[in-house]
């Protein structure tokens, strides 16, 4: 994760099926972009930036703005059974069966630590897409099998 609080610097991250997550102090002018996979996930990435964000710079959640971009959705982030434990072990609801097969929804995982540290949702966008299913707009990793490239998150402040 990237956390910058200097006027005109900007930070970027790669991505290919992996969250972008975005986290903005508009009072305090701090932002910060990171690149959360499956791991970054449950590791609780979003909500330790959170905690950064009001330990080290003051920030109150109601000042806080976020956003979770393209990624891999619950409809296609097909997981396997050791996947869905360490899943189930942070987070309730966020692994779904059917058809024979499991799947991880990395965005409702985000969104609990969010809610968790108390940022309120109208202040939360989703993109609400899926970069396995869209391949008219993005890149995915593991849809190409390998073969892709890759989408590029910037966050920057004037």
């Amino acid at each position: 994760a990237l956390i910058i609080n200097k006027k005109n610097t900007a930070g970027a991250t790669m991505h290919a099926d992996c969250v972008p997550v975005f986290v903005m102090d508009k009072k305090n002018k701090i932002i910060s972009v990171s690149h959360a996979g499956w791991r970054g996930v449950v590791a609780k990435l979003p909500e330790k930036i959170i905690k950064k964000f009001k330990n080290d710079f003051g920030s109150k959640p109601e000042d806080i703005l976020a956003a979770i971009g393209p990624h891999m959705m619950k409809c296609c982030f097909e997981v396997q059974q050791d996947v869905a434990d360490i899943f189930n072990k942070h987070f309730t609801g966020c692994i779904e069966y059917r058809n024979d097969k499991i799947y991880a929804d990395m965005q409702k995982a985000i969104l609990i630590q969010m809610y968790e540290q108390e940022i309120p949702a109208p202040t939360i966008t989703c993109a609400d897409l899926c970069t396995f299913c869209r391949k008219d707009l993005y890149f995915s990793h593991r849809r190409d099998k390998g073969k892709t490239g890759a989408m590029c998150s910037v966050a920057g402040l004037k």
